[in-house]
């Protein structure tokens, strides 16, 4: 099982915007949310349950260029 959340930084607080089954709608939104003046950063995490191993993994998929820009690194 998998899921995808976009999480959203405004005035400093960060909180979990939406989430989403399907990557390409979660990966779109973020995009859309990250030219928006209104968040200050946005990125996207993918959420994978293994049946396997019984464990939930995370992974970030998209950051923003806000988050980028705010951790020194270049494009």
């Amino acid at each position: 099982m998998r899921a995808y959340e976009i999480h959203a930084s405004l005035s400093g607080r960060c909180k979990t915007d939406s989430v989403s089954n399907y990557k390409d709608l979660a990966l779109f939104e973020a995009q859309r949310m990250d030219r928006s003046i209104c968040n200050s950063s946005v990125h996207d995490v993918e959420e994978a349950y293994s049946d396997r191993d019984r464990k939930m993994k995370a992974r970030t998929i998209f950051r923003g260029t806000k988050v980028i820009q705010s951790n020194g690194n270049d494009l």
